[in-house]
């Protein structure tokens, strides 16, 4: 028996500033926190997770 279960990606969100319009005043040197909904297709509900974006030289 199979299941199959379809993961919908249902939001983007980021505490800091809007998504849409964000630019990075020093493109190649930054970071920030970004949270992830993710839940099955057709079906209320998600799990949030939470990624941090940086570029390389941020890192160092």
């Amino acid at each position: 028996m199979t299941i199959s279960i379809r993961a919908e990606l249902k939001g983007l969100m980021c505490s800091n500033f809007d998504l849409r319009t964000y630019a990075p005043e020093v493109p190649d040197n930054f970071g920030f926190w970004l949270e992830i909904e993710i839940g099955q297709s057709e079906k209320n509900g998600s799990e949030i997770f939470q990624l941090f974006i940086c570029t390389p030289k941020w890192l160092m």
